[in-house]
């Protein structure tokens, strides 16, 4: 890049010539004047070939700046004032103000300039000197010789200190304005990816000011609002009324509960399931509202967001209806199966032992399938009923642990139990009993033969606690988070060939989940895994 003080220093080059050429006009008609003599016609020449060159290469420098070129102008001006110095001797104070201007602009360019304009300085004493082979004769003459190299000197230095100063803070300047051009760009490219991510995901987003004023959204973020009656630029006045429900799809959702209400209000809201539109063409949303904050605490605004999950409710509808029907299709005709095997076991059971041994290996058959089917049936009731009373847990528990050491001792396991006296709770017995049992046979078979398999039951505060550990091969982060999905088996279960659809604890977390409590799964102080129920005492 082109330093700015050259490119100032060549469009003031014509200008420079201007004042160059009437310094001298004007000291030579004084010469005349004052000494009735004209200059040598030779001189003339070169002063005229020195001028119309310097005035060429200015008007160069205008349309090409070159440094070199510039310098080489100003140092033709200094040359030609050199060879006038003797002959203009009586107006030296003249000739000395005129060749300051070249003497200055040399001294203003870049390094070695400065450096060349001293040099010129010095010639421009010597020179005239030389030319004429007289040398100063008096101490005055001296002092007046010396005391005009000093003066264009101290000009010199000053200006080049001066474009030296005037170069770092350009500089400055320049790197800044750089890194504000950078920092826009960086910006605008933040905000472009931005309008494009959000533009093509299909969650809805839409961020508002402390004001409320909308910031950005994406289209979809427009076609939620206006499901819901409002438009995005005004949250606070709704178009219609709209339709938007809880989530049975019949409860109107309240003003205050609304996704845009809570953006006027100032308000957060977790996220929540609501159904949006008339009857028959309802659409299902997981909406939630959080404030962003800078990093001080103060507000940067709010951040609304919600999610179509139609299909996914939907598709999660058609399986439970499927397991529900297929459920009831499988179990209709084993009742009255059992039941015929039942009589025909009492009519061979004395006549034909072998028969009845086929029986017997029948009704076990029938008695997993029955119990298959019991979990599918429960694992597709997640709205269960329960018939709610006074349970002692801690005597299911144990109950439980008893009637699962028959199976644990085939498998070569021990069973311990470790219970309070008194743990009631409100709960449906049989369905606690269900989930206990179905943490104990998970257990039993998941353990490593020899070890042993601990449940425990205690009340801590104004919960039930009932934790079921094994000493088996534990589970992963990843299958810890996935233990709870319904039809999920870990890769030991494919392994293994261990059997059972991957209900158990699908089951365990719907029936504690009915009982307002909480299921988790951690590893277990042996390596195992350790589940642990919570539910409310009583």
């Amino acid at each position: 890049m082109t330093d700015f003080i050259v490119e100032l220093a060549a469009k003031s080059l014509l200008w420079l010539q201007g004042l160059v050429l009437a310094g001298l006009i004007a000291g030579l008609i004084v010469y005349d004047v004052q000494f009735g003599r004209s200059l040598p016609v030779a001189l003339w020449v070169v002063i005229a070939l020195l001028l119309a060159a310097g005035w060429l290469a200015a008007a160069l420098a205008r349309r090409v700046t070159r440094t070199w070129l510039v310098a080489s102008v100003l140092s033709v001006n200094v040359v030609v004032f050199a060879a006038l110095r003797q002959e203009l001797l009586p107006q030296t104070s003249l000739t000395v103000f005129v060749v300051a201007l070249p003497v200055l602009g040399l001294a203003l360019l870049p390094r070695p300039w400065p450096t060349v304009s001293v040099l010129l300085m010095v010639l421009f004493v010597v020179i005239p000197c030389v030319m004429t082979g007289q040398w100063p004769a008096t101490l005055a003459d001296v002092f007046f010789d010396v005391g005009t190299l000093i003066a264009l000197l101290m000009i010199i230095v000053v200006a080049a200190l001066g474009a030296r100063a005037l170069r770092r803070h350009a500089a400055r300047l320049s790197a800044a304005h750089r890194a504000r051009e950078q920092a826009l760009a960086r910006v605008t490219d933040g905000k472009m990816l931005v309008d494009a991510v959000i533009g093509t995901v299909p969650t809805a987003i839409a961020v508002y000011d402390p004001e409320g004023a909308l910031l950005l959204a994406n289209p979809r973020a427009h076609e939620v609002a206006r499901h819901e009656g409002y438009e995005l630029a005004s949250p606070g006045e709704p178009i219609n009324s709209g339709g938007v429900f809880a989530a049975d799809r019949t409860t109107p959702l309240r003003r205050s509960d609304r996704i845009l209400q809570a953006v006027v209000d100032g308000t957060e809201l977790a996220p929540t399931l609501a159904w949006v539109g008339p009857p028959g063409h309802q659409r299902a949303y997981i909406r939630s509202s959080s404030k962003i904050a800078r990093p001080d605490g103060s507000a940067l605004g709010t951040l609304v967001v919600a999610e179509d999950v139609t299909e996914v409710l939907h598709s999660e509808q058609m399986r439970d209806d499927f397991l529900h029907t297929v459920s009831h299709e499988l179990r209709t005709p084993m009742t009255p199966l059992i039941g015929h095997l039942d009589l025909l076991s009492e009519r061979v059971a004395e006549t034909d032992p072998g028969a009845q041994e086929r029986i017997d290996i029948i009704l076990r058959s029938v008695d997993r399938v029955m119990t298959r089917v019991s979990e599918l049936l429960t694992a597709a009731d997640i709205r269960m009923e329960l018939q709610l009373k006074p349970t002692d847990v801690a005597g299911l528990v144990g109950e439980c642990v008893r009637i699962a050491r028959p199976d644990a001792a085939r498998r070569g396991l021990a069973i311990r139990a470790e219970v309070a006296d008194t743990a009631v709770a409100m709960a449906d017995t049989g369905r606690i009993r269900q989930a206990v049992s179905e943490l104990l046979s998970n257990a039993v078979k998941f353990a490593v033969e020899g070890t042993e398999v601990l449940a425990q039951c205690d009340r801590v505060d104004d919960e039930i606690r009932i934790r079921v550990s094994d000493e088996g091969p534990g589970m992963s982060e990843v299958e810890q988070h996935r233990a709870f999905d319904r039809f999920y088996r870990a890769p030991l279960a494919h392994r293994d060939a261990v059997q059972g659809f991957g209900l158990g604890l699908s089951v365990v977390h719907n029936i504690v989940t009915a009982h307002a409590g909480v299921a988790s799964l951690a590893r277990s102080a042996a390596g195992g895994t350790e589940v642990t129920i919570c539910i409310p005492a009583l």
